[in-house]
Parts: structure tokens; C-alpha cells; sequence
């Protein structure tokens, strides 16, 4: 008996994937475990590998083709049963659109099939009195240039319609009113703001550049940060760091060993895990109208790759030393550009780490990564005048901003969390402890 092959959900933000690559073949032997294909989703790439053996019958998703989730990407035959049926159906397989229409969740045959084409009634020139004329844009732009009203012209455009001929041929002194010689002629309408269809002539429309599909992450980013930002009444926290101590820290830390590799950034991933322990009324997330107090301490840090960027996930990291974060920070960055971290690298984070400093940004807000309360954005280490004991000096300053979902964390929260991540960066012999 032959198995429906459906899309899987391999990330907890994905609604649909992409096959990169097939690793079978239509008749070929497949066994339970094997690497069928290559999915993208809005997080990386991953190998799918099938839960039953058999003979793949029937590829019906091909590569480049992307599909929602529960879509039939394939059929597996039994060993031995015979696949001609499979090679027959598999060229006129559905219409990748009628796929994309489906449902998240459903198969492409389930899903509600579109209603008949209905014939659309052809415009006409002009809509009731007061209405819009039906003229190009080009045909309006020349014509407000040169003080022609559009309603005094003839279109012998389609249904009508008023083209760029039939300006230029009232510019040069052809036959122009429609309307009765009786008829009083309106003023020129006031130009409205002009679309980027108006504001260029067709020989330069290339100058408006080329329309591209978003991919699987973009539309995902998209969707999350709009959603973030309705939804979550942010609001933002900032704090001066001085980061002398932790620069000298690290730099000693990595000469003893070079293989450790110690960023700024793990300073600041570290820190916040033990702030996050110290107050953990900031490690909270919103469920369906409740608040969720989370136990464990799950910082996630962005990652910025083509296309978007990824949030690998360092779990406990209260827990754990600054060398073993250094080093699994490295790894995860590493596979995140290449697409090759697993789903459960990239999710269930419950705080998140946003830094633009190494690109010389001062400060920032980031938008909180749902459903977590709180997100750190962190900008650059600069050299800064600060008074001390009396006496002005110049100390390495680093900004942090805290972004908070408001409705379950409050200011003086916020403000808690940042005076014990300041003491831990400030102080970084405390981060061995």
C-alpha cells in the first residue's frame, strides 16, 4: 500500500517549505530513516528523512518548488509494487499555484478550489459624472505638463482609454475636444502625488528596479515583526556599560588560550543568562492571556544571514561556563550561515541578544522575538568621557537597550535587570563564579 509523503513542519515559525534537492529518485529503494530531499525553510535547511520504506512512486513537489505544509510532496510505494503509475503522474503533477493556495496544514487537494472565472464587464472611458477618467499615466503626465484638461480628450486607447498618442497629438494641433464646442471646458485638475508608475516614462520603468518574491525567512521575519510590533506594547530601557574591565578580561582570557575564542558578544550572552537568573520576572513570555514564568535560562543571539538572519539558541546558559558558551556560539554561528542548524537550535529561546556593535552602530531598539518578554540590543564599545572619583577619564562605554513587552514586564523590572547585567560586565571576574 502506497504513503502520502506530506510536507513536515521542521521549524516552530515555518507555514511552508521549499525542496531544495531530492536525494532519491523516482524508483528508487528508500529505507526508513534515509534522506529523501532537501527542505528549506524560514530557518535553514534541512535533511528530511522518511519514517517508512518502500519505492518512491511519485515526486509531486519538484526542485525550487515550495508547497504549505501537510501539501503531498511524494508517494512511497511498497517494495516490489509496481511504480508505473507513479512515473506516468508525476510530470502533471498539480500547478505549483494551486499547491501555494492550499491551506497550512492540508494537502493541495484539499484545498478549496477557486471559483470560476467570471467575466469582468470592460471599462468604460468615463464612470458616472464626477468619476475618474480612464487614461495611462504617461497620458495624464504630459498632459498636466502641458495644461491640457484629460476630460476634453479623445482615447483610442482600449475601451477608450486615453494613451500618450492621443496627448501628443493634441499637443501637436489635432483633433482634441470630444465634448460639444458648447460644452464649458473645466479647469485643469490639480496633480495628484504621482505613483512611481507616473513618476517615470516607460523607457526608463527600469529604473524602478525588479519585484522579487520574499523567500521562506524574509516572509517569516515579516510576518513576526509586524505581528511583534501590533500586538506587543513595546517600550525600551537604556543603560551605559563600562566595558575596561571586560575588554582586558577577554583579551587575557584569549591569550591564555587561544582556542577558546572569547567575544564581546559571549561576555554579553553570559551575562545576560545570569542576570536573567538573578531577575527572572524578565524571562517570561505571553500565552494565550497569561504570563509564562520560565525556568530555564535559553539565550538566543542573532545572526545575520543572506537574506535575514537566524537566532541560534544556547540552552541553560546560566549554567554554563564562558568557554563552552564561546565555543558553542562559534559552532552555532558557523552551521546558522550555512543553513545547517537543526530545529531545535533555533528554537525555544526565552530572551534574546540583538548586537550591531561590531558594525560601529551606538545604539538601538530591536523589536521583541515572540513570544519571549524581552530582547537586548546592544550597540558599539566606543572610547568616552566619564567622570570618575572626581576626575574626568576616557573609559570604553557600550549602550544596552532593553526592549519590553509591557503588559507583563514593568519599568522597574526592566531597570533591575540592567543594573545586575552592568555589575556582571563591569565586573566580569564575577562571570567565572
Amino acid at each position: 500500500m502506497s504513503v502520502e509523503i506530506k510536507m513536515p513542519r521542521l521549524s516552530d515559525t515555518m507555514d511552508e517549505g521549499k525542496i531544495v534537492e531530492w536525494k532519491k529518485k523516482v524508483g528508487d529503494p528508500v529505507e526508513e530513516g534515509d534522506i529523501l530531499c532537501v527542505i528549506e525553510t524560514d530557518k535553514a535547511d534541512v535533511e528530511f528523512q522518511s519514517f517508512y520504506a518502500g519505492t518512491l512512486a511519485e515526486i509531486r513537489l519538484q526542485e525550487g518548488e515550495a508547497a504549505p505544509l501537510g501539501t503531498v510532496i511524494a508517494i512511497l510505494a511498497e517494495h516490489g509494487e509496481s511504480v508505473a503509475r507513479g512515473e506516468a503522474v508525476a510530470a502533471p503533477a498539480a500547478r505549483p499555484e494551486a499547491r501555494r493556495e492550499a491551506a497550512p496544514g492540508l494537502p493541495a487537494e484539499a484545498a478549496p478550489r477557486p471559483e470560476t472565472a467570471r467575466p469582468v464587464p470592460p471599462p468604460t472611458r468615463r464612470a458616472e459624472e464626477g468619476g475618474r477618467i480612464a487614461a495611462s499615466p504617461v497620458a495624464r503626465k504630459i498632459a498636466s505638463e502641458h495644461g491640457i484638461p484629460i476630460e476634453t480628450l479623445r482615447g483610442t486607447g482600449p475601451e477608450g482609454r486615453i494613451v500618450r498618442a492621443d496627448v501628443e497629438a493634441a499637443i501637436g494641433g489635432g483633433a482634441r475636444p470630444e465634448t460639444p464646442a458648447a460644452a464649458p471646458v473645466s479647469a485643469p485638475r490639480p496633480h495628484a502625488p504621482r505613483s512611481p508608475e507616473e513618476a517615470y516614462a516607460p523607457a526608463s520603468r527600469e529604473a524602478l528596479g525588479d519585484l522579487a518574491d520574499l523567500s521562506p525567512m524574509r516572509r517569516t521575519i515579516a510576518a513576526r515583526m509586524a505581528d511583534s510590533w501590533r500586538t506587543a506594547p513595546h517600550f525600551t530601557v537604556t543603560m551605559r556599560v563600562d566595558m575596561t574591565k571586560a575588554e582586558a578580561f577577554r583579551a587575557e582570557a584569549n591569550a591564555r588560550d587561544a582556542t577558546v575564542g572569547l567575544s564581546l558578544n559571549d561576555l554579553v550572552v553570559a551575562a545576560s543568562a545570569r542576570a536573567l537568573r538573578a531577575v527572572p520576572a524578565v524571562n517570561v513570555s505571553l500565552e494565550e492571556g497569561k504570563v509564562r514564568h520560565i525556568r530555564d535560562v535559553n539565550v538566543g543571539f542573532a545572526v545575520a544571514v543572506e537574506d535575514g538572519l537566524v537566532t541560534p539558541v544556547i540552552r541553560n546558559a546560566d549554567g554554563k561556563r564562558l568557554s563552552d558558551i564561546a565555543r558553542e556560539s562559534a559552532d552555532l554561528v558557523a552551521r546558522g550561515r550555512a543553513r545547517r542548524l537543526r530545529p531545535e537550535e533555533y528554537s525555544g529561546g526565552s530572551f534574546t541578544v540583538s548586537n550591531l556593535g561590531m558594525f560601529g552602530v551606538e545604539e538601538f531598539a530591536a523589536i521583541l522575538n515572540p513570544p519571549e518578554g524581552a530582547i537586548l540590543a546592544v550597540g558599539a564599545v566606543q572610547d568616552t568621557p566619564t567622570v570618575r572619583d572626581g576626575r574626568l577619564q576616557v573609559a570604553r562605554v557600550m549602550k544596552v537597550t532593553l526592549s519590553c513587552d509591557h503588559r507583563i514586564i514593568d519599568g522597574v523590572v526592566a531597570a533591575r535587570f540592567l543594573q545586575k547585567l552592568r555589575e556582571l560586565l563591569e565586573n566580569p571576574a564575577l562571570l567565572t563564579l
